[in-house]
């Protein structure tokens, strides 16, 4: 089986704009991955940054497309939705980072258990508990 799953969102920004965030992306001063609700994340793709208009792995744009996901049955029903949160918190990142107010969304009962699963086995969601706790 094979899942296509595309992700976009209009920003109101121009493109030197939405290029200066994207441009971040994997780097360690990071504006649009959200460190703060995910642990670190692992790229596929070259090194360097994303540039503004391309589709791939690390995703990018003004309309901000990410890389389609390809996904087996388990990522289908594992994979996927936790794909489609960090996007969209990724998503609420830029907006923020341009000065705007992203619509208020929150994480669905499924995800939000397959957090909490991931988080007992993890040593870096547990770490990223801790640091949260901390706070």
């Amino acid at each position: 089986m094979k899942v296509v799953n595309i992700h976009e969102r209009v920003a109101r920004c121009t493109r030197e704009q939405a290029h200066e965030i994207v441009a971040t992306y994997g780097t360690l001063t990071d504006r649009r991955f959200p460190y703060d609700l995910w642990p670190n994340m692992y790229q596929e793709g070259p090194p360097g940054p994303t540039a503004v208009g391309s589709v791939f792995s690390r995703g990018a744009a003004h309309h901000m497309p990410t890389r389609t996901l390809t996904a087996t049955l388990l990522g289908l029903f594992v994979m996927r939705p936790l794909h489609d949160a960090v996007v969209q918190d990724s998503f609420d990142k830029l907006e923020r980072e341009l000065g705007q107010t992203p619509k208020p969304r929150s994480w669905s009962v499924w995800v939000r258990l397959l957090r909490w699963v991931k988080r007992r086995s993890s040593p870096e969601y547990q770490r990223l508990c801790l640091e949260q706790i901390r706070r």
